[in-house]
């Protein structure tokens, strides 16, 4: 029987048994070994060769999964109001309410770039701002199964339980 150029003929198992690990490109097999994935650090988290460093710059605005402090949302309350109530009786009237601070988590879980995007200039702010700088390192954003950079906005808010 006649076997078209473009149509392959299956494959035995004995001939796949024979050949050697390869790439397929286009039409074409190219004979050799395959690099193995690469993983990151233990993270669980594989990529493809050469496709860590695609994304390496890349700074994510919306992710799959948003960027977290250690131990989750618990935690990061507690880490906050430890780092306010540090400074509580330097608090005036003005100096409570809300914010929402700015930063990046990069693939490692540095924290970089802070900055509180509803200045009012309040010690609140001020707060906020350097417990976020001189946290512990966050887990990081993750996109398409990877870690990733990210921007994290984080609101923050403390009111005046005597009034």
């Amino acid at each position: 029987e006649k076997v078209s150029k473009d149509i392959m003929p299956p494959v035995t198992f004995q001939q796949q048994e024979n050949s050697l690990p390869g790439v397929i490109a286009g039409n074409n097999f190219e004979e050799g070994p395959v690099a193995p994935p690469e993983e990151i650090k233990g993270s669980g988290v594989v990529f493809q060769p050469g496709e860590k460093s695609k994304h390496k710059d890349s700074t994510f605005l919306k992710v799959e999964i948003e960027a977290k402090f250690p131990g989750g949302e618990k935690e990061w309350y507690k880490y906050v109001s430890q780092a306010l109530l540090k400074k509580i009786d330097a608090f005036t009237a003005e100096d409570f309410g809300s914010c929402t601070v700015r930063f990046i988590v990069d693939n490692e879980g540095k924290v970089s770039n802070v900055e509180v995007i509803s200045p009012k200039n309040t010690l609140l702010e001020k707060v906020a701002k350097e417990a976020i700088e001189r946290g512990p390192d966050w887990i990081p954003a993750m996109q398409n199964g990877r870690y990733v950079k990210a921007y994290r906005l984080q609101p923050i808010s403390f009111q005046n339980v005597n009034e």
